[in-house]
């Protein structure tokens, strides 16, 4: 089977062993690996995106985080992204508190800023909490009192070492009571540049 025609200057499909070309074709597949016109091979870029959990979360008198199921993206090295999050939560009277973290992998930041805010339901006088935030698990963003809250994350976050971003939850006081992040609650993180200059 012929191998595809070599461009000058773009980018390549390498097949190996040669003449296993098949489709449909799968970068980092085990006979395909896309490379750079250095030779270098290609990572594909991470954009973010937005996803969501899929079933309630549950603390239950527990002060240790744990990462909430679905609220989960993988970011790129070198890369700016606009974070967001929106999470539907109802705390017992052991409160509540949360953050965003590292998940799988060593996610490093080079520089980070984001504000967590807590709205009640009922109370329209004035905001639960405001924190702002500088570093990936951190000191916890915290609120010792019952209630329904849109909890609501905002920033922007550089990476240094690409991974995973997750948000992380736990219950504020251990007091026998449960803290739960609801079902579609959102984690979004869109790509905003990179730190790399802009080719030609």
């Amino acid at each position: 089977m012929p191998e595809l025609p070599y461009v000058a200057g773009a980018e390549q499909l390498v097949v190996w062993p040669p003449g296993t070309l098949q489709a449909p074709l799968i970068p980092g597949g085990d006979n395909v690996q896309l490379v750079k016109p250095d030779g270098t091979p290609y990572v594909a870029l991470s954009e973010g995106g937005i996803t969501r959990t899929q079933a309630q979360f549950d603390r239950v008198n527990s002060q240790t985080f744990q990462t909430v199921p679905g609220l989960v993206l993988v970011l790129s090295a070198g890369q700016t992204y606009r974070l967001r999050a929106e999470l539907d939560v109802v705390a017992g009277t052991g409160g509540f508190k949360v953050r965003l973290g590292p998940g799988a992998g060593p996610l490093t930041a080079t520089a980070l800023w984001y504000y967590i805010t807590a709205r009640q339901d009922g109370v329209t006088t004035d905001l639960r909490l405001v924190r702002r935030e500088s570093a990936l698990a951190g000191s916890p963003t915290a609120y010792a009192g019952a209630g329904d809250f849109l909890v609501e994350i905002a920033g922007v976050i550089t990476v240094g070492i690409g991974a995973q971003l997750v948000v992380q939850f736990a219950c504020q006081n251990n007091d026998g009571s449960t803290s739960s992040v609801r079902l579609n609650s959102l984690l979004q993180a869109t790509l905003i540049g990179s730190l790399a200059a802009p080719d030609g």
